[in-house]
């Protein structure tokens, strides 16, 4: 068997959606395989005979916490974004340490080759495929910390040097790959993620869902991180057309922990005249993540940029109506079972609420469509083709 190291630093840091999409992997991958993939840091230097992976599976509704909702402003805690800040400026010594370990391990042990899941990858090991999540730091750097943008304008180039083949999780994705760095479209492979949720077990009806987690009656839910691409002020400004005895009807849940921002971004999220009106949740675990999504009557992701937009597909997974910004990866991924929404139309947001707030015939055929598109993406299928990537460049 054809033993490929692997970047895998990226589980043992809080959750996100590289480490999701490791993850997901790894709980797939085909039991008779070709190719293992070996983790850097949880196997080589931590010693575990395995890379962490389990599939998804829905929690006893009893032993998940319940969700402290809050004012939005009481999430933007400036502590939070002065650690992010420390970490931004350690990574690129943290980046050159991992590269130099990657090297040494590669010269005592042998590997056909490195699967790099996270953009950049750590050294220079031939044959190397490289995952491409989205290029949103090159296409629209105004919505990304300055020490980001460096560091991938630094090492970009050494990255197209030394990857033998791309993976891109969108063909949106791989257009951007293509138009902004070059890269031949034969060395790209089109590669979609799927939801992690499928049917949740019978215990788990809205109604119980938000008793037992203190969530409103009604509530729409942008499950995102706080930051300058998702459009969160955008969406205040929607929520803020409806009427008083609307809101106080149908709240607005925005789930996700605050990520970066500048303080004029924070500074405007806290002034807002909904930003004591909207609810927020900060950090979830996954099952509370599942849980809000799965109790809400609507989501709502109106993002500027995405590589390919997962929390509306597995919104629509669980049956949950959703409307998503005309961002092409967006549009490709939710085809015609969403409602799309130019991001920029303040106007046509509030109509989007509007609409999925109530139960109408609309409603329920996105509902029937959101879980037939869905059912259309499967994990098993994604992990089968990178094995397969990667046991055709590793020869």
């Amino acid at each position: 068997m054809k033993r490929v190291l692997t970047n895998d630093r990226i589980l043992l840091n809080p959750k996100s959606g590289v480490r999701v999409y490791l993850e997901q992997l790894l709980a797939h991958w085909p039991e008779r395989p070709a190719v293992e993939l070996v983790g850097m840091f949880t196997q080589v230097i931590g010693r575990r005979r395995s890379m962490p992976a389990a599939p998804f599976v829905f929690p006893d509704l009893a032993s998940v916490e319940p969700i402290p909702l809050r004012p939005l402003p009481a999430i933007l805690d400036r502590s939070d974004g002065l650690r992010a800040r420390t970490v931004r400026r350690l990574r690129p010594m943290l980046y050159a340490m991992d590269g130099a370990l990657v090297r040494g391990v590669s010269r005592v042990t042998r590997y056909c080759g490195f699967f790099e899941p996270n953009h950049i990858p750590l050294a220079n090991l031939r044959p190397t495929v490289t995952t491409v999540h989205d290029l949103s730091v090159l296409d629209t750097p105004q919505f990304h910390p300055p020490q980001r943008v460096t560091h991938w304008r630094k090492h970009l180039e050494r990255a197209v040097e030394w990857t033998a083949h791309w993976i891109c999780i969108s063909e949106a994705t791989a257009g951007a790959l293509h138009r902004l760095l070059g890269i031949a479209r034969e060395r790209i492979t089109v590669i979609p993620l799927a939801s992690r949720w499928s049917d949740p077990p019978p215990e788990w009806t809205p109604q119980r869902v938000r008793s037992a987690l203190h969530l409103p009656d009604r509530y729409l839910v942008c499950l995102s991180t706080i930051e300058p691409r998702k459009n969160i002020l955008r969406l205040l400004d929607a929520y803020g057309r409806l009427d008083a005895d609307r809101r106080r009807r149908v709240r607005l849940v925005l789930a996700g922990a605050a990520g970066w921002g500048d303080d004029d971004l924070w500074d405007s999220l806290r002034a807002h005249p909904m930003a004591q009106s909207v609810l927020a949740t900060g950090y979830l675990s996954d099952g509370q993540t599942a849980a809000v999504v799965a109790a809400a009557c609507a989501m709502v992701y109106p993002s500027l940029y995405e590589g390919f937009g997962l929390p509306p597909l597995e919104a629509m997974s669980l049956g949950v109506p959703t409307a998503v910004s005309t961002a092409p990866s967006l549009v490709e991924v939710c085809g015609d079972a969403a409602l799309r929404v130019d991001a920029e139309d303040t106007e046509a947001w509030t109509d989007a609420m509007l609409l999925l707030s109530e139960a109408d015939d609309k409603r329920n055929d996105l509902i029937e469509r959101g879980r037939e598109r869905a059912a259309a993406y499967s994990w098993r299928v994604t992990a089968q083709c990178h094995h397969d990537v990667l046991d055709r460049v590793t020869g």
